[in-house]
């Protein structure tokens, strides 16, 4: 993907001054503080820097650097598009204005001023070109009534369990997405490829790369509110839902390989329907020794070896086992592996089969539509 420009942090400068200044218009408190948590969703990782909310008349959005953007509808009884830093407006909006206070936006030349019951704040606007920088690469705020493209339901769920398999490292290039295609999902490290066959097809040709930790950020908003139209243009994808949120991120235009074909390779040798087992509550007993990690780095050692399962994890510190006994496993040599316990609790629901291949080099999950090739090398 190429490098996008990214802004130095902006010093506020004075806008063009404006001939009618914007009415007062009383607002919703709930309703605009509502707005800014849902398209805060982009600022979740990210530094403080080259984060900006843009509000207009009928919206509230977001945009982290040039990448990531995000957009509500609210009434804001503004007359004009403004730009502004989100730190410190963010964190103070969040704690003056109250469910029972009513709101009040103005402009005033170069700043923001905001009243709500006895609190009272101005807030400095960024530049004129930097505004106009914003505005112009969003082109989305043009065309928030366009429909866009239907998804099936389950696309969150392709998105969930690929998520677990697309790499962290951005020198792998395409490796570091999750691609779309019309009829599944598709995600690799070298070490594991995941792919999710979905319940209908989406009408795009050939596919999209959706940077993975675009979404690892938001999929936990995803899960909530659902997805039910992407929208592209030449620069960003987004993703929206039946309220009109859009979310969105620059998109790689790499070719990617259909590296899913390896699972179909595959010969199968024996099976084990991990939803017979009691492997979700032992791994439930084992997994949280190392509960102050990050999600995606909580990592579980298994041990597959004649009718057991071993599971254990551990810190530098800490250290904690347990088996459970799986009776229709006979193997003559143990296989050990290594996976994600988030992601070893997420495929349980989908009532999975564990798949010992006759080449020895992997193991293969399968969970409904869902399958993942695993690396017996993998240990990242």
């Amino acid at each position: 993907m190429k490098n996008r420009k990214k802004l130095s942090p902006v010093k506020p400068t004075k806008m063009v001054t404006k001939s009618k200044k914007d009415v007062p218009k009383q607002l919703d408190g709930t309703s605009f503080v509502a707005a800014l948590d849902i398209v805060a969703v982009v600022f979740q990782t990210a530094n403080e820097y080259n984060l900006f909310y843009i509000m207009g008349p009928d919206y509230i959005a977001s945009a982290n650097n040039f990448r990531y953007a995000a957009i509500a509808s609210v009434d804001t009884g503004l007359e004009s598009e403004i730009v502004l830093p989100w730190n410190p407006f963010h964190s103070v909006m969040k704690k003056a204005i109250c469910k029972d206070k009513n709101v009040k936006l103005s402009v005033n030349e170069s700043s923001l001023h905001i009243s709500a019951g006895r609190f009272s704040a101005d807030f400095d606007l960024v530049s004129a070109e930097t505004s106009s920088e914003f505005l112009t690469s969003f082109k989305h705020f043009e065309h928030r009534d366009t429909k866009g493209v239907s998804v099936p339901k389950d696309l969150v769920d392709a998105l969930s369990l690929c998520l677990f398999s697309y790499s962290k490292r951005s020198e792998l290039g395409v490796l570091s997405n999750i691609c779309i295609y019309s009829d599944r999902c598709v995600a690799s490290d070298n070490y594991r490829i995941s792919r999710y066959v979905l319940s209908d097809s989406i009408d795009i040709k050939n596919y999209v790369l959706v940077p993975g930790d675009f979404i690892r950020t938001t999929i936990s908003f995803f899960k909530d509110k659902g997805i039910s139209h992407i929208i592209f243009d030449d620069k960003m994808l987004y993703f929206k839902n039946k309220d009109g949120i859009h979310i969105g991120t620059a998109y790689d235009k790499s070719e990617f390989v259909e590296l899913d074909t390896f699972i179909d390779s595959r010969t199968p040798i024996a099976e084990v329907d991990l939803s017979k087992t009691d492997v979700l509550s032992v791994l439930d007993s084992v997994k949280d020794i190392n509960l102050g990690m990050v999600d995606m780095d909580r990592f579980v050692d298994v041990e597959l070896s004649d009718r057991k399962m071993s599971l254990s994890c551990s810190t530098e510190k800490n250290k904690a086992e347990s088996f459970c006994d799986i009776s229709e496993v006979r193997l003559s040599k143990p296989i050990k592996f290594t996976i994600n316990s988030m992601f070893f609790s997420e495929v349980m629901k989908y009532a999975p089969k564990l798949v010992v291949l006759k080449e020895a080099d992997s193991l293969l999950f399968e969970a409904g539509n869902f399958k993942q090739l695993l690396s017996l090398k993998a240990t990242d």
